[in-house]
């Protein structure tokens, strides 16, 4: 039960990142383009890179932070680099709500981390699978924050998620992730 709601709650933020991220198609506020260089952090650019196995290869724009995860078990393996997205993330000392994905493309592939001590988890999905991980099976005890910035790595095991066939899997997944992210 408990898996199905943090599904839903996943689904939820999905949206939002999407959204935020421009995964609809192109957006009506003329600046918010994937690779039209310039921006407010300063005008540092996108990093190259190939975003694990999802095979689209495209630029990632680290300059704001990044996630590298790995996922294995239940015949879900991947891995790959992920880039902060800010105007989709929450920013307030104790509590920091993070989104990641892939800047430039609309593969939907998402991941989420809440450093909320009530609520710490980690949410991922790439429109193939869905990997949900509380904080009761996490460790959080490797990660930094303050008001301006978030890092660390969280090692989940034993988690949850649903495969690409849709069958729910309520154990045998670990996931990992390294990230930095910068207000």
């Amino acid at each position: 039960m408990r898996s199905r709601v943090w599904l839903a709650a996943f689904s939820a933020v999905l949206v939002v990142v999407v959204a935020a991220c421009g995964g609809g198609g192109g957006g009506d506020d003329g600046g918010s383009g994937g690779d039209q260089g310039g921006g407010d952090d300063g005008g540092s650019g996108a990093v190259e890179t190939t975003a694990g196995d999802d095979g689209s290869g495209g630029a990632i724009d680290t300059s704001a932070g990044y996630a590298r995860y790995t996922i294995t078990g239940a015949d879900m393996d991947r891995d790959g680099e992920l880039g902060f997205i800010p105007p989709a993330s929450v920013y307030s000392e104790g509590n920091w709500y993070l989104s990641f994905a892939q800047s430039d493309s609309n593969t939907g592939t998402v991941l989420t981390i809440s450093l909320d001590p009530e609520v710490a988890s980690v949410l991922f999905g790439d429109g193939e699978v869905t990997v949900t991980a509380t904080k009761d099976l996490c460790d959080f005890s490797d990660v930094n924050q303050d008001s301006n910035e978030a890092s660390g790595t969280i090692t989940c095991t034993n988690v949850g998620g649903i495969k690409p066939s849709g069958a729910f899997v309520t154990e045998g997944i670990n996931i990992t992730v390294e990230f930095e992210a910068n207000a």
